[in-house]
């Protein structure tokens, strides 16, 4: 994958981490307005807590522990996103967490993995905003395993969304590359 490509992925994400931020708040602002009173994540996590929107009440202390031990790549990071999601799998989050899995999962070097994860953030929460990401790199996955026309599949799906879905962009940008 160019740089390029990689650079807009990540842009990507980080759209996206932003779009969600706003909407959660907004989700706990209409909690707090209805009388919830929601727990704060521990303050053992200090400063680190307030990367993006993870100091927000509604995020449980555990994806926060998750997050955080991937972004200091540690690899019991995929370990505490699974638990995440077997504690908390109807959470808004629960998507994020099998998408971080499979990040890891690359990051580690295991595609194999990867694409499981993927398939089942796609099977198991079909209406998640991480679906046309998830779309996306399978996509990407396949494409460099050499599974070119199964790669294509999944990314042509991702353009069959609204042409407002995060990955759409990539995911034409990819198929004009390839002469489609």
């Amino acid at each position: 994958m160019e740089c390029r490509e990689k650079l807009a992925l990540l842009h990507e994400e980080l759209e996206l981490e932003r779009v969600k931020a706003a909407w959660l708040q907004t989700l706990l602002e209409l909690k707090e307005a209805e009388g919830e009173s929601l727990p704060s994540p521990p303050a053992t996590y200090g400063e680190a807590v307030n990367v993006l929107f993870l100091s927000k009440p509604w995020v449980p202390a555990l994806f926060c522990q998750a997050y955080l031990e991937m972004r200091e790549r540690d690899p019991r990071a995929l370990n505490t996103f699974k638990a995440f999601v077997e504690r908390y799998p109807h959470h808004p989050l629960a998507d994020d967490a099998l998408y971080y899995m499979a990040q890891e999962a690359l990051r580690l070097g295991d595609q194999k993995k990867a694409l499981a994860l993927l398939g089942k953030l796609v099977e198991s929460y079909p209406h998640g905003d991480r679906v046309s990401q998830a779309k996306l790199k399978i996509g990407l996955i396949l494409v460099g395993e050499g599974r070119i026309k199964e790669g294509e599949i999944e990314i042509e799906e991702v353009l069959e969304g609204s042409p407002y879905t995060l990955g759409t962009q990539e995911a034409e940008a990819l198929l004009k590359r390839e002469g489609r």
